[in-house]
């Protein structure tokens, strides 16, 4: 079986880690000249759950997601340095909202598997190491890699070919046509990018620009000993750097350092942090696209015929699937992703529920707006 996989980011080379576990060897494709050029090039990368005080599909597969990254960062640090970290996060409830949610998601048995719990201010702080105002949720098994080497470990087993733009697959009788190989398989996962394939253009994916700082430890801040999460976020140092952000900004696709966005960073990370004896001192920043959904949750499956659906048929094209929409949370959901469309690829079962494999399905789509069509109008 040959597979072709569109995107060197975190969901295509998570792609080609699950694909060459299973003893096959993919193709990667990107237009860029390395792996992990958009934003899985971060420097450093933090990976949480995103959280639910709410079991269901969605916080279910987060929750399991989180689980399957951290066990296999675990075992891929033993002998590769992607700059692993498991020093935990605190997720503060700076307001009576937060306080329920957070206080409701320790109680709900998602995360008992990853030692969540909620504790006061004065306990986050013990933890922290630092003085902080707010409660919180405690994830000890949180923690930070270096997304870029990650992907390069990923890809380890697969051929590259990068400086590849403008890749179209073609659908052929044979397979899927690429500059004249032909592929048994090919596996979207390039972002935002997925709406420039005719086959996925009807997907609401769209891009979200994410921008970050490294600063400088002042004297207190370089006791911080876990990720402190906000809105935005603080980890401790590393490589002499504090990593904080980020911005979320839809529809914005520059990549170019915004100033006031460094600006409102170091103000919001001020603003939540008190008793700080100096300024933070910005060393760098970093921007980088994401990719997000409508709903707010990841897209990964076998890509459904959309001129069939309106014909009434469900059915799929054959040999297409997608990963993308992992949002901020891509170090944990790509990979859970992979396994699902590995195991839709090879006819075993991926290790998360079927009720999870449905809730990512693109199809989801599809099945809303037949359900929107065909509900009575109201009078």
């Amino acid at each position: 079986m040959t597979i072709a996989i569109i995107g060197g980011g975190l969901a295509g080379t998570a792609c080609a880690f699950v694909l060459g576990q299973a003893g096959l060897r993919p193709v990667i494709f990107d237009a860029s000249d390395r792996l992990a050029s958009g934003a899985s090039g971060n420097p450093f990368g933090i990976f949480n759950p995103r959280l639910s005080a709410e079991a269901n599909p969605e916080s279910l597969f987060y929750a399991q997601a989180f689980t399957l990254a951290g066990q296999t960062f675990e075992t891929l640090s033993k002998t590769h340095d992607i700059g692993l970290s498991r020093h935990g996060s605190l997720h503060l409830a700076t307001d009576a909202g937060l306080e329920k949610r957070y206080a409701k998601a320790a109680d709900s048995g998602l995360y008992d598997a990853s030692g969540g719990q909620y504790l006061r201010a004065r306990e986050g702080a013990d933890r922290a190491g630092i003085a902080l105002d707010h409660d919180a949720l405690w994830l000890p098994d949180s923690g930070a890699v270096k997304p870029a080497e990650l992907c390069r470990v990923y890809a380890a087993k697969a051929e590259l070919r990068l400086n590849r733009a403008d890749i179209l697959p073609r659908r052929t009788p044979q397979g899927w046509e690429i500059d004249g190989e032909v592929f048994d398989i090919v596996i979207l996962a390039c972002g935002a990018g997925v709406v420039w394939f005719p086959e996925t253009a009807w997907l609401p994916v769209y891009p979200v620009r994410g921008q970050l700082v490294r600063v400088a430890p002042t004297a207190r801040s370089e006791s911080l000993r876990c990720t402190v999460c906000y809105g935005g976020y603080l980890a401790p140092g590393m490589e002499g750097l504090h990593v904080a952000g980020s911005t979320f900004q839809r529809h914005r696709t520059d990549t170019g350092i915004d100033p006031e966005d460094n600006r409102l960073i170091l103000q919001r990370l001020t603003q939540t942090l008190p008793d700080q004896d100096a300024p933070f001192e910005m060393a760098d920043a970093q921007a980088g696209i994401r990719a997000a959904t409508h709903d707010y949750f990841p897209i990964a499956g076998a890509v459904p015929d959309y001129a069939a659906w309106e014909m009434g048929k469900e059915s799929v094209i054959p040999g297409l699937y997608v990963s993308t929409g992992h949002g901020s949370h891509g170090l944990v959901s790509t990979l859970a992703a992979a396994h699902v469309i590995a195991g839709m690829i090879s006819g075993t079962s991926p290790p998360l529920p079927q009720s999870t494999a449905r809730a990512l399905d693109p199809a989801r789509f599809l099945r809303r707006a037949q359900k929107r069509t065909c509900s009575p109008s109201r009078t």
